[in-house]
């Protein structure tokens, strides 16, 4: 762990012998600095008839009704000198409507940029991040709270070429003796995260394609346990991600190759190896309408054990082979609701998952926008006890309305109605004839925006 520091370290020395070196190259003497000042408010509100019940509560029959109101502030200032160096921090606070337990203040965005003129760059501090179609790595900003990361990202981007290489080594305070135990719980998912991605997109020709390398290392065991010591696991993600788009039709796809040992703080790691593959096809009619068509298919482990309430079963898996996204935007896949990796399968089993959809979107009008999807989800696993693989059925309608370049309204209705094996494998929890909407207020104006000498 030691060496990962040393390396963060001379990685951001060399950068700055970089930049103190491109200093010298001419730039226009105009306007020299610039400060930008932005809010952004959103708002929302929830009905959730039949959805999760609370999971330390599996007894709870779904079916009653539940609302609630929730809110994010968030204030975001960027300094920016000439076109190579910008500082950038925002303020962000939610909390559901009359709660006060998570109410507070916390530092979503701390960051300091570099951007050399022949494309070498940099960033150092708290930032978001979000690649290719976010499926691995993404902002998920439908949540309040969303995902940022503290890392050292460095790379180089031009000509069609983009090579972005992360850094990051996480603490939970500063070390004063000795100890290097790290309590994901609290903060960043990972002790250890190293990402390697390359892109290559040709002006002239509309294909876009990614690849992607990850080693996320997580700490298990207890701090001074001798039964269960503390260490370090390693995973990594290994994959690609392509994007077409000739004339009136946008195609996609995407794999990735899971390997490494699951982390778990109490018990020993479980080797991993899980893989993921996806297609889309989204086919515009013209610049008002088009439809969509895409399946997804996450592996899951080779035998699922379904037990009745109140028994109890084991089973001795090798290998953990359900697919896991890591930092992606979840509720951009499966459904809105996303049932399959918001909450637990019963008795911890991934059963993994098909995903079949299709969907219409329209823009008639200025600033309006709607769209429905309609899921059909499977098991990827072959079930026993007579249970099918299917899960059931979901559907999505989604409209939205921008009044101006800061004012947006959004809305969404879903429904899922899932089979007796979703019963049976959530155990508890809602399953059939589920209703969720919800409606968003984004306000995100840009208060101050002044260049000066």
């Amino acid at each position: 762990m030691k060496r990962i520091a040393g390396v963060l370290l001379c990685a951001w020395t060399l950068v700055g012998c970089l930049w103190a070196d491109s200093t010298t190259v001419a730039f226009p003497d105009t306007m020299n600095h610039r400060l930008i000042i932005g809010l952004e408010y959103r708002g929302r509100g929830q009905v959730i008839d039949g959805a999760l019940p609370k999971p330390d509560d599996p007894e709870k029959e779904p079916g009653k009704l539940e609302y609630f109101l929730e809110n994010r502030m968030r204030m975001r200032f960027v300094y920016q000198y000439k076109d190579w160096f910008e500082v950038a921090a925002q303020l962000h606070s939610n909390a559901v409507w009359g709660s006060t337990k998570s109410i507070g203040v916390s530092l979503r965005e701390a960051r300091v940029s570099f951007r050399a003129p022949f494309g070498i760059f940099a960033d150092l501090g708290r930032m978001p991040l979000s690649y290719d179609d976010e499926r691995i790595i993404g902002v998920d900003d439908w949540a309040m709270g969303s995902l940022t990361h503290d890392l050292l990202r460095f790379g180089y981007e031009g000509q069609g070429h983009k090579v972005h290489a992360m850094l990051a080594y996480n603490h939970n305070s500063q070390i004063l003796d000795g100890s290097n135990y790290y309590d994901a719980s609290v903060a960043m998912p990972y002790k250890i995260m190293t990402n390697l991605w390359y892109h290559y997109e040709h002006p002239a020709f509309p294909l876009g394609v990614s690849a992607l390398f990850m080693n996320i290392g997580m700490q298990v065991g207890i701090e001074g346990d001798q039964h269960n010591p503390a260490k370090t696991v390693y995973q990594q993600i290994v994959g690609g991600y392509a994007k077409y788009h000739p004339w009136f039709i946008t195609l996609e796809a995407s794999g990735y190759y899971q390997r490494g040992e699951e982390a778990d703080q109490w018990i020993q790691p479980v080797k991993l190896k899980a893989w993921m593959a996806s297609a889309k096809a989204d086919i515009h009619f013209d610049k008002r309408y088009g439809f969509v068509l895409g399946y997804d298919y996450l592996s899951g482990d080779d035998y699922v054990l379904v037990t009745q309430k109140g028994s109890f079963g084991m089973i001795y898996h090798e290998y953990n082979k359900g697919f896991r996204p890591v930092y992606g935007s979840r509720y951009k896949f499966m459904g809105i609701m996303d049932y399959f990796y918001e909450s637990a399968y019963s008795n911890g089993f991934t059963p993994g998952l098909q995903n079949a959809y299709i969907g219409m979107h329209t823009t008639p009008y200025k600033g309006l926008s709607a769209a429905v999807n309609v899921h059909y989800l499977a098991a990827a696993t072959k079930m026993q006890d007579g249970l099918s693989q299917s899960l059931g059925t979901s559907v999505d309608v989604r409209i939205g309305y921008q009044f101006n370049s800061f004012i947006t309204l959004r809305g969404s209705y879903s429904y899922m109605h899932g089979s007796e094996t979703m019963k049976a494998l959530k155990q508890g929890y809602g399953y059939q004839n589920v209703h969720w909407a919800w409606l968003a207020l984004i306000v995100n104006p840009t208060i101050f925006d002044k260049k000066f000498k």
